[in-house]
């Protein structure tokens, strides 16, 4: 008798283990999370367009000009490297990265930071260093001056005070 309630036990036991449960488990996605994801869209979104529209209108021909010979720099300037992505952050960070791409020393930061990061957006794509470098000096607007140090192979970044 208790052989076949140990193995009455044992077969039920193995039943239930080798059973489904009916109702698959799904976790929903938290709204709240949701929400804050498209907000967090649509603020980037608005600081593309606040920072194409600023550069813009800093710039009566958009166009590009240097005020010295581009074939005269040396290599380092003028090599082409690729941004693999857009970007839409502070003016220092971007300079940091792009010179480490570049194979220059990490930027000089002369004068006051301003309280607030100075927003550049700078599409990905494939140019020279000195094109990036002059794309964000120019988005930096009238408060900030990227110039490069030539023969010390690094940027120089100077805040004016307002």
């Amino acid at each position: 008798m208790i052989k076949i309630g140990l193995v009455f036990v044992v077969v039920s036991f193995l039943a239930g283990c080798a059973s489904t449960a009916a109702v698959p488990v799904t976790a929903a996605p938290d709204p709240g999370l949701v929400a804050l994801i498209s907000v967090a869209e649509d603020v980037a979104r608005s600081n593309r367009e606040a920072n194409a529209l600023r550069s813009a209108g800093n710039n009566d021909s958009l166009a590009v000009q240097y005020d010295f010979a581009i074939s005269g720099l040396p290599d380092i300037w003028t090599t082409e490297i690729s941004l693999l992505d857009d970007w839409n952050g502070s003016l220092s960070g971007f300079l940091l990265v792009v010179s480490r791409m570049g194979g220059l020393d990490d930027p000089i930061i002369l004068g006051s930071r301003p309280p607030a990061s100075i927003l550049i957006d700078i599409p990905r794509g494939r140019r020279t260093l000195v094109d990036f470098l002059a794309d964000a000096g120019f988005q930096g607007g009238p408060n900030v001056t990227v110039s490069p140090l030539l023969k010390q192979n690094r940027v120089q970044i100077l805040f004016k005070a307002d």
